[in-house]
C-alpha cells in the first residue's frame, strides 16, 4: 500500500493534470503508471477540489516510466497492425440473395421484416428460462 500524504500548501508541486499535459498523455494513463509503479502519493487541494500532486523529482519519474509505457503501446499497436487479421466477411450481399429466395418461396409475404426472426417478439415468457436454468 502506498503512503498518502495531505498537504494544504501546494506551492512547488504539480497535479495530475499538469504532468499529463507534460507527458502530452491523458491523466488516466499517469494515474495508472504511478499505481503500477507505486509511487508515493501526496493529496493537496487545489481550486477548492481535492487532487493527488507530485514533486519535481517525482515528476520526472513519473515521465520516464509514462514514456517507457507510451514506446511499449505503440510497439505492440504497430505489431497488432501489421498482422494478418482476415477481414470480416460482409453479409449484406449474402442476405440480399437470401432474401429474394425467400420471396419466391413465400409469395404471399409482402412485408420483408417477416423474413427477419430478430423482429417477432422472444416467445417464451422469462419465467419458463429460469426453469430451464435450473434442470
Amino acid at each position: 500500500m502506498t503512503n498518502i500524504e495531505f498537504t494544504k500548501d501546494t506551492r512547488g508541486y504539480k497535479t495530475t493534470a499538469e504532468v499529463a499535459k507534460l507527458a502530452n498523455c491523458s491523466a488516466f494513463i499517469v494515474l495508472a503508471v504511478t499505481r503500477e509503479q507505486h509511487f508515493p502519493t501526496t493529496w493537496g487541494r487545489v481550486n477548492h477540489t481535492q487532487t493527488k500532486i507530485w514533486t519535481e523529482e517525482q515528476v520526472k519519474k513519473i515521465l520516464e516510466a509514462v514514456k517507457e509505457r507510451l514506446i511499449k503501446n505503440k510497439k505492440w499497436f504497430d505489431c497488432a497492425k501489421n498482422r494478418d487479421i482476415p477481414k470480416p466477411v460482409k453479409k449484406a450481399a449474402s442476405v440480399k440473395l437470401d432474401l429474394e429466395k425467400l420471396k419466391s418461396e413465400h409469395p404471399l409475404v409482402t412485408d420483408e421484416r417477416c423474413f427477419h426472426l430478430s423482429w417477432f417478439p422472444d416467445t417464451e415468457p422469462k419465467n419458463f428460462e429460469e426453469i430451464e436454468k435450473e434442470d
